[in-house]
């Protein structure tokens, strides 16, 4: 589980304990106000468009994979790796181009690109390194 907004995600495995991760670049949990309207109702919305952090995850047996919008120039193109077990950074991947879903398989992603029409490619970033 990967937090879209936020700092981090968790990883569990069957009956292994969870294990908690940091994103490599801080994303700060979006400020909410509260607004009144008349005596009853209130509404809560985010202050500025948040920032997104996972926009998608996947993982393989030994890494759980997360494409990561944040602030930088790579947004929706970084790919960051994580240890599975211990939720340790291990490195990142710069995809060809903005992507909005990441799907892990044998040893490489399926990614889907929306500009400026669906598209269906994989990428083949971890020829010897796979897991």
């Amino acid at each position: 589980m990967a937090f879209r907004l936020g700092d981090g995600f968790f990883a569990a495995n069957g009956d292994v304990e969870t294990r908690r991760g940091w994103f490599v670049e801080h994303v700060a949990f979006p400020e909410v106000q509260r607004e009144q309207r008349g005596s009853k109702t209130s509404v809560w919305r985010h202050r500025h468009r948040p920032t997104d952090a996972a926009v998608s995850v996947t993982v393989s047996p030994s890494r759980i994979y997360v494409l990561f919008g944040g602030t930088s120039r790579e947004r929706y193109r970084l790919v960051d790796s994580y240890a599975l077990e211990t939720g340790e950074y291990l490195n990142s991947y710069v995809l060809p181009r903005a992507v909005s879903e990441i799907s892990w398989y044998n040893g490489g992603f399926y990614v889907l690109s929306e500009n400026p029409y669906p598209e269906i490619r994989y990428f083949h970033p971890l020829k010897s390194s796979a897991p």
